[in-house]
């Protein structure tokens, strides 16, 4: 018996295609549903991960970069800020300032703090954090052997003429002198302006000012800014004697001087490419951030044009 047909095409045909399509359309709307769950999962999942991201944003990624573009505007005014003891303790962890604050870990490690959500595992990310981990070593090198060369020239002015050049400096200083009273502790001077009492200040603490805006100005002449005063401390001595260091460098140079400056000015020069490196590799990750979790630029860097 004949299969009936329809326009010339058998029934059996016509149920198969039926399905077909019926069984297409329903693999269609299940893809479609799977996809549309996917996403519902990815936004949620990227809707709790987005305020740890930028968390990590802002603290880590922002903050190195804040700190390598001051690195940056240091190294172009050859900034470097020497100053031991208590001092110190102000400023530890500012760009370019030495003795090598041997607490501050210089980010060293950085690829850790990346782990879970944070990392995101694509070959730009990957590549992005390995360098800027690689060149945050490499500054930490660069810090050091500036470091070693500053050491060196701090030696070569605490010689046995050392006491000779303070003589000087305090000779010229005509409203400002430092006498050893009996009456004050041992190892300290009492400090007089137009022979009026001012202070005292303990010999070493003396003698690490002194040593400090020498090793400065064999880098570059000083300035009397707020900063650098804050840094010494005793801002009248700081400032009574910045003017007279140029000429008692000039009067008594400090031996190897000029080598060691020009071993310092290369170093500042390779710390330059490393924090641009590091900058750029910065902005890459954040680029990727920006991709997946759909981040605005102001979301990425809340403060951009106040660094």
């Amino acid at each position: 018996m004949a299969e009936p047909e329809l326009f010339g095409i058998g029934i059996t045909t016509i149920a198969n295609l039926g399905v077909a399509i019926g069984t297409g359309a329903l693999a269609y709307y299940t893809y479609k549903s799977v996809r549309a769950s996917e996403e519902q999962v990815k936004l949620a999942r990227n809707t709790i991960e987005k305020p740890r991201i930028l968390e990590k944003i802002h603290e880590t990624l922002n903050g190195i970069k804040g700190e390598m573009l001051q690195d940056l505007r240091n190294i172009q005014r050859v900034e470097i800020i020497w100053c031991e003891g208590i001092q110190q303790e102000n400023i530890r962890g500012m760009p370019l300032t030495f003795p090598f604050p041997q607490k501050n870990d210089y980010h060293l490690g950085i690829r850790r703090i990346f782990s879970g959500p944070e990392f995101i595992p694509t070959d730009q990310f990957s590549q992005s954090i390995d360098r800027i981990d690689e060149n945050l070593k490499k500054r930490n090198d660069t810090y050091l052997a500036i470091n070693q060369e500053l050491s060196h020239l701090e030696n070569n002015i605490k010689t046995d003429e050392f006491d000779k050049r303070i003589e000087h400096l305090l000779s010229k200083a005509t409203t400002l002198s430092l006498k050893q009273r009996n009456d004050a502790p041992p190892e300290s001077y009492t400090i007089y302006r137009n022979n009026s009492q001012e202070g005292t200040i303990t010999k070493i603490q003396f003698h690490s000012i002194i040593t400090s805006m020498l090793i400065e100005t064999v880098l570059k002449p000083l300035d009397q800014n707020d900063y650098r005063v804050a840094c010494l401390g005793y801002g009248s001595l700081t400032r009574d004697l910045l003017p007279l260091l140029d000429e008692s460098i000039r009067n008594q140079p400090i031996r190897d001087a000029d080598a060691i400056k020009g071993r310092i000015l290369e170093l500042l020069e390779i710390l330059k490419k490393l924090d641009e490196l590091i900058i750029a590799d910065i902005e890459s990750m954040k680029g990727v951030y920006r991709e997946k979790y759909t981040l605005t630029e102001k979301e990425l860097d809340p403060y951009r044009g106040m660094w």
